[in-house]
């Protein structure tokens, strides 16, 4: 009896450790999803943020959901490096030409202890300070050639240092009130002031003498900026308009309503520039609204609504296509000038954002803010891992070997990149049509593309060379393979229901399979991993042709019209997709269905299998991607990021990634491998969660210590 007992007790212990670890494991479950959607609903708000709650959804324990969150927060989170403590405020920014240094200056307000600081912008390292003790004006420039730096100081006066050494080199004096602005001419010759007082002096640098006074506004001027050629400057004030000035005799060229056709009150000019060719100017004000002018007949060419509250500052593209703005709410937006269209917006400042200004290459935006700290972004098209130079890719494809990533596109062009730095290698010109097949050779040397431009082409992969043109269709070409041994190529079209193999030793068709009621054509097309069979999905059957398509083999019925047909690594195996958006596994042996799933509503435009069939992806019109377990069809993450229908899809021959191509004109590259994905995270946050949002979202009064 005491043995029965012992037994039951352990047994309902065991049951009771059962129970316990399952609803641990349900509360680890809960906690990552809750904070999987926190990081989906601070997405809009703050995208680090976003980045770092997805993490730690992941730290929890995985959830397909936290997973999910973590692609979509990475591209969307932008910033690149945060310079600064957050202890001072930062007012003034200036950026030397080469963008290898960021100049920013405090403005404290309380004292006139502010100085200005020299930061690299590749490290984030603080290189150098200068004692400008300023207390709240924050004008600051660096010289055209990168080796000066002016600030302004509360006594009114204007130091010039090297930005080597922190030598002081001149000092200027001669205002009358504080100075607030400050700027270099393009040729470094001139000094240009401005401030309190409403007067701008130009000043001669090699002999630090004042060469010319204007007086020029009746308040505070807040910014100037010289034109490209230096023979006009443009200033901002606090008395409701911007001028533009002649540099040479001090004459009012146009002036500007500060109010731009507000006229319920004046407004304050805040921020001001000229576009890299001199033809435009701009400027925002304290209400919100960016004006854009023509420099020279001063028509307004753009008024529009760019801030909920003071507009600050404003900058153009170096290519001069956009203009940048921000001010108090603490953002920073990209606008695009022809349309006036925002195209985006960059969160994560805590306070008022004072100036902005692109970097030389304009590649990024860097702003500095009221909350201590300088930002730099990154302002190209988002991305997951890599980002791709291209005008619109239609298909892609790694190289065997993963090191290349070849993509034709939508006009003929067909690029090849490096997989690891997505540095663009190589384009290749000869089709004059959109590209619908792309394929390397088994062996990495060649690639074959097919094009609408009727032809079929082989291309040396290494040298770019065009080999061959295969010549024997009326209309389209979408889709090439390759027999595996390379000796063979089989073509085919989405608007002509006939297949093609060349033989590739002399680039003379071997046969040519036609077909009858076949509509839209053949996109279907592959060679088993030996070579002995040709798989066609030819309407709404898989017919099985020997390697040189002399004879037919065997038929395979299909409900749905075939798209792609994949051999699985071992030949024993076929995955068909088809225009109803279902993908089917089939057992060859048999004939029978092992796998059938719908994976789109939208039908299926492009369908890849990762090298050991475990996992395969699917695209669609619906702008996502799918990943799937290939032995159940369960759905393991849904990608999105584009925003039009993706063709071109491909796995890295390790399955680690996955490349996608969409009508959107964007090709992403998205981290498969959990661990290298949340590696990839942690490596694009620049903080850790703060003392508050441990509160909000991991509900302990303190972060946890890492």
């Amino acid at each position: 009896m005491a043995e029965q007992n012992s037994q039951l007790a352990a047994t309902r212990e065991a049951e009771a450790n059962e129970a316990r670890l399952a609803a641990e494991e349900q509360t680890r479950l809960t906690t990552s999803r809750e904070l999987a959607l926190a990081a989906l609903n601070t997405l809009e708000i703050d995208p680090e943020l976003s980045v770092l709650l997805a993490l730690e959804a992941l730290s929890v324990t995985h959830t397909q959901e936290a997973e999910e969150a973590l692609h979509r927060a990475i591209p969307a989170s932008r910033t690149r490096l945060v310079l600064g403590a957050g202890t001072e405020k930062f007012g003034g920014l200036a950026i030397t030409p080469d963008g290898r240094r960021i100049i920013t200056m405090d403005t404290p307000f309380s004292d006139d202890k502010g100085v200005a600081r020299v930061w690299d912008a590749v490290t984030g390292e603080e290189l150098l300070t200068f004692d400008s003790r300023n207390k709240g004006a924050g004008g600051i420039a660096v010289s055209p050639d990168g080796q000066r730096v002016a600030t302004v100081r509360s006594d009114n006066t204007v130091r010039i240092w090297d930005i080597d050494t922190g030598e002081e080199l001149l000092q200027i004096n001669g205002h009358d009130g504080e100075v607030g602005a400050v700027t270099f001419s393009p040729d470094g010759i001139l000094l240009a002031t401005a401030g309190e007082e409403g007067s701008i002096k130009f000043w001669n640098l090699e002999s630090g003498s004042e060469i010319l006074s204007i007086a020029a506004h009746s308040d505070w001027i807040s910014d100037i900026k010289f034109s490209p050629d230096g023979s006009r400057l443009i200033s901002g004030s606090t008395d409701g308009s911007a001028k533009i000035w002649d540099t040479a005799s001090g004459r009012e060229l146009l002036a500007f309503s500060g109010d731009f056709g507000n006229f319920d009150q004046v407004a304050e000019v805040v921020g001001t520039a000229f576009s890299p060719d001199g033809t435009l100017v701009a400027g925002v004000n304290d209400d919100g609204l960016l004006a854009v002018w023509d420099s020279v007949s001063g028509e307004e060419i753009l008024n529009q609504p760019v801030s909920t509250s003071e507009a600050w500052a404003v900058a153009f593209s170096p290519d001069g296509t956009q203009l940048a703005t921000a001010g108090a709410d603490g953002k920073a937006k990209l606008w695009d000038l022809a349309s006036g269209d925002e195209l985006l917006t960059l969160n994560g400042h805590d306070d008022r954002v004072r100036r902005l200004e692109f970097m030389p290459d304009g590649s990024q935006l860097v702003t500095s803010s009221y909350d201590g700290t300088a930002r730099i972004w990154d302002i190209g098209p988002s991305y997951e891992l890599l980002t791709f130079e291209h005008d619109g890719a239609s298909r892609v494809k790694f190289s065997p070997d993963g090191s290349r990533i070849v993509a034709g596109s939508y006009f003929g062009p067909i690029w090849i990149w490096e997989a690891e730095s997505g540095e663009l290698l190589q384009t290749l010109e000869g089709h004059s049509d959109w590209i619908g097949g792309i394929e390397f050779s088994p062996d990495g040397d060649l690639i074959a593309t097919g094009s609408d431009d009727t032809t079929a082409k082989i291309w040396d992969a290494q040298t770019g060379e065009e080999l061959m043109t295969l010549s024997g269709r009326e209309r389209w070409v979408n889709n090439v393979t390759f027999s595996p041994d390379g000796s063979y190529l089989a073509t085919s079209g989405s608007d002509l229901p006939i297949v093609i193999i060349w033989d590739l030793s002399s680039g003379v068709p071997v046969s040519t399979i036609e077909y009858e009621n076949t509509f839209p054509g053949v996109w279907a097309i592959d060679y088993s991993p030996d070579g002995e069979r040709l798989a066609i999905g030819a309407n709404y059957t898989v017919e099985f042709w020997n390697r040189d398509g002399s004879e037919l083999l065997s038929v395979l019925e299909n409900e749905g019209r075939i798209s792609t047909v994949i051999f699985s690594p071992d030949g024993t195996k076929l995955a068909t997709s088809s225009t109803d958006g279902v993908v089917k596994i089939w057992d060859l042996d048999n004939n029978e269905e092992l796998l059938n799933f719908k994976a789109h509503n939208s039908g299926i435009n492009s369908m890849v299998f990762n090298a050991d069939w475990s996992n395969l992806a699917t695209t669609g019109g619906d702008a996502t991607i799918k990943y799937w377990d290939a032995s159940t069809g369960e759905l393991l993450l849904l990608l999105t990021g584009h925003t039009d229908a993706i063709f071109g899809l491909d796995f890295s021959p390790d399955g680690k990634s996955l490349i996608s191509a969409g009508s959107d004109f964007t090709m992403r590259e998205w981290v498969l491998d959990l661990e290298d994905l949340i590696a990839l995270g942690e490596a694009r946050v620049t903080r850790s969660l703060k003392t508050e949002e441990c509160q909000q979202y991991l509900h302990v009064d303190a972060c946890p210590v890492e």
